[in-house]
């Protein structure tokens, strides 16, 4: 059980959006998971209800919220077993703002704690991984912060560590979305403008990864006890089909990824297929388990996702070598 004393000198930074009834009630239950150890301030690009101002120690509202077209993201994992990648269409990336109301945290509490956790109001901590949360600062030793790192430099900002001095000294409090994109545009290039490639490249300027302790599995490896991410799109729902190439070289079948872990947060049903579905088989592929729809190869077929609906010609997705999923020996 989870002792009644709250960590002093370390305050927990939830960023949030509780524009939604499901977001609200994620939003709750992540609070309701940290609020006994840890002091805690909200941030938010909309207005924070009472309800969830009488529960925390500080709330900030930034009504500005500002966006970055993407275009799509990148989404991909690679094993032993398995490779997949997968081009998100992604209109907006709130990246900036996010940055920008975490300065305006710290901004806030830096005369009152020496530390802080940034988490995403989306992760919920079971009692077993506060300690685990609790113990990466504990383990820090000489270093300065602490992140989940991906092996092309992506920084989970889902979950990191940091002193606040450290933080505010080694990355830059950037004046404008302008200011944010050229800093990204002459140090990131081949990469995404998003926040997780901004943190690391701002630390490598300041020649500072030395006082980082990284750890290289993903927050959701990591926590295998609480509830990550759930309202990431890994977990919403795709409405993307890809192609499968088996173990002969053959593009086999379009598949639909769906996570149901966020199930218990949707008042609708997630995801409803159009098409013959008998074929239903689980996959685990990384940190996430999906289910995997075979459909048959029909020129032309529609998914529905929620309340959207996107038609698909086969032959034209079997040409579209940016989505694919690949088993290997």
């Amino acid at each position: 059980m989870i002792d009644g004393n709250k960590i002093e000198k370390i305050i927990i930074i939830i960023g949030c959006h509780p524009d939604k009834i499901k977001n609200k009630k994620i939003l709750d239950e992540c609070i309701d998971s940290l609020s006994p150890k840890f002091d805690i301030i909200l941030t938010s690009h909309y207005p924070i209800d009472e309800h969830f101002q009488k529960k925390i120690n500080y709330s900030i509202y930034d009504k500005k919220n500002e966006f970055i077209d993407l275009g799509s993201i990148l989404i991909w994992y690679k094993s032993d077993k398995v490779d997949y990648q997968l081009h998100v269409k992604q209109e907006k990336n709130n990246s900036y703002s996010v940055l920008k109301n975490l300065f305006n945290a710290l901004n806030l509490v830096k005369d009152y704690y020496d530390s802080f956790y940034y988490i995403e109001y989306d992760c919920i901590f079971s009692e077993e991984d506060i300690g685990k949360l609790i113990s990466i600062k504990e383990n820090l030793q000489t270093k300065k912060a602490s992140f989940f790192k991906r092996e092309d430099n992506f920084l989970h900002s889902i979950c990191f560590f940091s002193e606040i001095k450290f933080f505010l000294e080694n990355v830059k409090n950037v004046s404008s979305l302008e200011d944010y994109l050229n800093f990204c545009k002459n140090n990131i290039k081949d990469k995404y403008p998003i926040l997780e490639f901004f943190l690391y490249y701002q630390f490598l300027d300041k020649n500072v990864l030395d006082k980082i302790n990284f750890i290289n599995i993903s927050p959701t490896q990591f926590f295998l006890k609480s509830e990550m991410d759930v309202s990431s799109i890994l977990n919403t729902g795709f409405n993307h089909p890809i192609y499968v190439v088996n173990l002969k070289n053959e593009k086999r079948l379009f598949i639909l990824y769906v996570n149901d872990r966020v199930s218990r947060f949707e008042t609708e049903k997630i995801m409803s297929i159009y098409l013959d579905n008998n074929h239903l088989i689980n996959l685990d592929i990384g940190t996430y388990k999906f289910w995997i729809e075979i459909f048959p190869l029909n020129d032309d077929f529609s998914i529905t996702v929620n309340d959207k609906t996107n038609v698909y010609n086969k032959n034209t997705l079997y040409n579209d070598y940016l989505n694919y999923i690949e088993f290997k020996n």
